[in-house]
């Protein structure tokens, strides 16, 4: 294993995402067009209540095979066009209508965000007599929680932009995207712990929030995007 790796971080390197999901707030018309940073409905009117950060969904559709969700985090909205950041699956297929049915919280580096990924073994101990105990084991995948620690300091803005994650009588699901650069791990989760938030002294801003999320289901391997025995044998030495 090289003293100087080539891969800076095994599991990625963007800013943590949270993504709420909502009951459907907007649904556009049949008349739909996209590009890769708009969405256009022609009956949309003003902003219809359309605010920036929430979450634009809608579908593409593919020859043969299901259709495939996307959504983007709104920037602003103008007349009958709806700018957004990226569609995480691709373009959506024009004339396929698109909701407003959630929020996407792009939140800053922590100090420490640690993800943590506990073995779920199924343990059955048979006994086998003068010979030791028999252990069958069968490994259910991997219990995830991720922990994002701002307790030395979290501005205002930050706090109000994770409001959504907050409500209860409208939150319905909660997903995690620990590193925006790597979309494709992302976990359904729940708040884990109780969060605490304090005044910055005098000064702008807080202390104390520690958020933590533990996630629904197991997760089935750790979200590495690269190292050891990545390419094997395509680039031998690239990844050692």
């Amino acid at each position: 294993m090289s003293l100087l790796p080539n891969i800076a971080m095994a599991t990625g390197s963007g800013k943590p995402r949270l993504v709420i999901g909502e009951a459907i707030g907007y649904i556009s018309g049949a008349t739909t067009t996209f590009t890769a940073t708009t969405a256009t409905d022609a009956a949309l009117t003003g902003a219809a209540g359309i605010r920036a950060n929430a979450r634009i969904s809608s579908f593409v559709i593919i020859s043969g095979q299901p259709s495939k969700p996307t959504f983007a985090k709104v920037l602003s909205v103008a007349g009958t066009i709806v700018t957004v950041d990226a569609w995480t699956q691709g373009i959506p297929t024009n004339g396929q209508t698109w909701t407003i049915d959630g929020w996407v919280i792009d939140l800053p580096y922590c100090y420490d965000m640690t993800e943590r990924f506990e073995p779920d073994n199924l343990v059955h101990t048979l006994y086998n007599g003068d010979n030791g105990n028999i252990m069958d084991v069968k490994f259910r995948g991997w219990k995830y929680q991720c922990t994002l620690d701002y307790a030395l300091y979290v501005s205002g803005d930050v706090i109000l932009s994770l409001a959504p994650a907050f409500r209860r009588d409208t939150l319905k699901t909660m997903v995690l995207v620990p590193h925006a650069d790597q979309p494709q791990y992302q976990y359904n989760v729940y708040h884990g712990a109780a969060i605490e938030l304090a005044r910055f002294g005098k000064n702008l801003g807080h202390q104390k929030p520690v958020l933590v999320f533990i996630g629904k289901e197991n997760a089935a391997s750790w979200p590495l995007i690269n190292g050891y025995g990545m390419s094997y044998a395509t680039v031998y030495g690239t990844y050692l």
